[in-house]
């Protein structure tokens, strides 16, 4: 499975292909043949590293508000 290749690998599929007595299998834009599980994988995958960067944005936008609420609250005091 080539889901690590590059940064984010965008992945569509072209339709899904039914084996003789195979699992279905979906052919990617660049033509790559994937079974299902292989396919729902990737897209998971993608779907998980989007998460955790939104995930730590939104921290990092928690950290900073609090930092500012900190500096409000000082500045109120001190007037």
């Amino acid at each position: 499975m080539a889901g690590g290749r590059g940064g984010s690998q965008k992945v569509q599929a072209l339709g899904l292909l039914s084996g003789a007595g195979g699992a279905a299998t979906v052919t990617t834009a660049d033509g790559q043949v994937l079974t299902l599980s292989e396919y729902i994988s990737l897209l998971e995958e993608g779907a998980r590293r989007r998460v955790e960067i939104m995930n730590k944005k939104m921290r990092d936008l928690e950290t900073e508000m609090e930092a500012l609420e900190t500096k409000l609250t000082w500045a109120s005091e001190c007037s």
